[in-house]
């Protein structure tokens, strides 16, 4: 199982697979430009693959600028969008759980919505 999932006919309930075997299901053509998958760089959204990061530019396309692209570069050429991805099979490219409102106090929620790395404070509105 992994963290890459590939949509279409007969494959709704078959488990996702990773980043080595994406690329071999590249090469061998089971995975083109217009097929649906969803991944780390998706944020698990399902995207089509020319526009998806880390994936495009195996496909010939870069995922920013859809501008021609190969495989072995690092970052496109025409808009300088970065290619590479990280492979860590712990990281599912999900966004960071966030505390709702209602959830806890109404302080505690702000400070988990502006968290001090990002170098922002919650706006006033915000704070009770």
């Amino acid at each position: 199982m992994g963290p890459w999932s590939l949509r279409g006919p007969g494959r709704a309930f078959l488990p996702g697979f990773g980043y080595e075997t994406l690329r071999r299901m590249i090469e061998r053509g089971a995975i083109l430009p217009e097929s649906v998958i969803r991944g780390p760089t998706t944020r698990q959204f399902w995207e089509l693959a020319r526009r998806t990061p880390g994936v495009a530019h195996l496909l010939g396309f870069c995922h920013s600028c859809q501008s021609p692209a190969r495989g072995e570069e690092a970052a496109c050429r025409s808009c300088g969008a970065w290619f590479e991805m990280d492979t860590d099979r712990q990281h599912l490219g999900l966004s960071p759980v966030r505390l709702l409102p209602g959830s806890a106090p109404p302080s505690r929620v702000a400070d988990d919505a502006f968290p001090p790395e990002q170098g922002e404070s919650p706006p006033d509105a915000y704070r009770a």
